[in-house]
This record gives structure tokens, sequence and C-alpha cells, in this order.
């Protein structure tokens, strides 16, 4: 039972163990070949995201993760050390230290599975976002191979089944209830989850397929939204003239407005 309330609610504090457990499996098999995977899927998406400032909230496995992105400033809030010429913290993603409306891109990498508040991590994305800022979420889909394993072992505590897998289309719902314009919803990794790497190598062929037969099934996202500016509207002068209510000369004139 406790297991399971874990799965659905991580004690605070256990985010910053997860995370440092996640890094250590993307040391293995599988996780080398997400590892890749997700590489490959942030290079389609940072390039094209300019601004002054990154945040990544998250694990990162590799910094060279980074150089996907066109912008120079990163800062990435996460439990590990991951060199030089990099901002890092280590700090929760729920609380970021960051000011409000200074952050160009926010990348949030498993952050919403890995924080026992993930409504919070959004909101907190939202908060640091400048207007027209993006955020690109990284996370597993329930509704997988992978979600499946997830659910036919619920007695395993380890990464990454131990984390908290949130439906795509929920995360849509929040994001918009945000005000955030979803741009971009990408699903990958339709293998099943082997641990053994000539397995996961004979798999291969079923990338391509599910990409085109099984789209929304895939094991991983990740979704690009757009922080809405609500324009004002310019109230000019009104140049039309009032209708009178009484002829001149009979009445005095008065302080009061028409209603």
């Amino acid at each position: 039972m406790a297991r399971w309330a874990w799965r659905k609610h991580p004690p605070p504090g256990a985010e910053i163990d997860l995370a440092e457990a996640m890094l250590d499996w993307y040391c293995t098999p599988l996780g080398e070949v997400l590892q890749t995977l997700e590489s490959a899927a942030l290079g389609s998406f940072l390039p094209g995201l300019f601004g002054y400032h990154l945040a990544w909230i998250g694990p990162l496995p590799d910094v060279a993760w980074l150089e996907h992105s066109p912008i120079r400033h990163c800062a990435v809030l996460s439990p590990h050390r991951i060199g030089h010429g990099t901002l890092q913290a280590r700090t929760r993603a729920s609380a970021l230290p960051l000011a409000t409306d200074t952050v160009d891109v926010v990348v949030l990498h498993h952050a919403l599975e890995l924080d026992p508040d993930p409504h919070q991590v959004l909101r907190e994305a939202e908060r640091v976002l400048i207007p027209e800022g993006r955020v690109v979420i990284v996370g597993f889909n329930p509704w997988s191979l992978w979600g499946g394993r997830r659910v036919l072992t619920l007695w395993n505590d380890r990464v990454p089944w131990v984390l908290t897998y949130l439906r795509p289309g929920r995360v849509k719902d929040w994001v918009r209830v945000l005000g955030l314009e979803v741009e971009r919803l990408d699903r990958y990794f339709y293998r099943p989850p082997c641990v053994n790497s000539t397995l996961l190598q004979r798999f291969g062929f079923m990338e391509p397929l599910g990409g085109r037969l099984w789209p929304v099934f895939g094991a991983l996202y990740v979704l690009v939204a757009r922080k809405r500016v609500s324009r004002p509207t310019l109230v000019g002068p009104r140049w039309r003239r009032r209708r009178r209510i009484a002829s001149p000369g009979l009445v005095g004139t008065s302080n009061r407005n028409p209603s």
C-alpha cells in the first residue's frame, strides 16, 4: 500500500532521490536507448526556440543536450553537478528560485513525474516564463507498453516504474488552464521496455510502424506550449455627441452624468 501511494503522491523530498536514481538508470541499456531518443527529440525542438535565458528543470543525463539550444545562458535546476559554465542549483521544481517573467524557454524534463505537486510545477513554469516564452515538457505516457509494465510491476519501487505517469491529454488540459497555447505534441518509443540491449535492437522495427499505426501509444511524449499574452484594448475618446435630455434654456447645468 505504501509503494502504491508513493506512485500516486511521492513524499516531500523524494523527488531529489528519484532524480538521482533516474541519472543512474540512464546508464542502463534501456536508459541509454531512451537517452539517445530524448536527445534526438529535443534536438528537433530546441533549435527553433530563441531568447536570452533557458531553464532546465529535472535530471540532465548529458550536458551536451544543452547544445541543441541557441540560447547560451542556461540555468539547470538539478540535483547533480554538471560542470562549469552553467548555473546549477539544487531545488524543487515546484519552488523555482527564479524571478517572474525572466525566462525565455523552460524545459521540464520528467519534472512533472518527479515532483509530488505537478500542478505547482506547471504554475511555476508559467510564472517564470516571459510573454511569448515556451515551455517544453518531456514525460512518460501511461497509455503505452511502458505504462503497461508499470501497472504489472506494482511491487517495483525503482525508476522509471515508480514515477507518476501523466496522460499527454491531461497535461494539455492543465497547460491550457494556465493560459498556455499548445503548439506541438509528439510521441516516441513504441518498442517494449526490454532490459536486454539485443532485444531492444530486434524490436527497433516497431518505431516507424508505431509512428504510423498507433501514434498515441508512444512511451515518451514531448509537448511545446507558448505563454500567450492578452493584448490590452486601447480605448480612445468617444467623439459621438451625447443626446440631449432636455431642451436648452429649460433647465440649468448639472454635474450628474445622464444614465
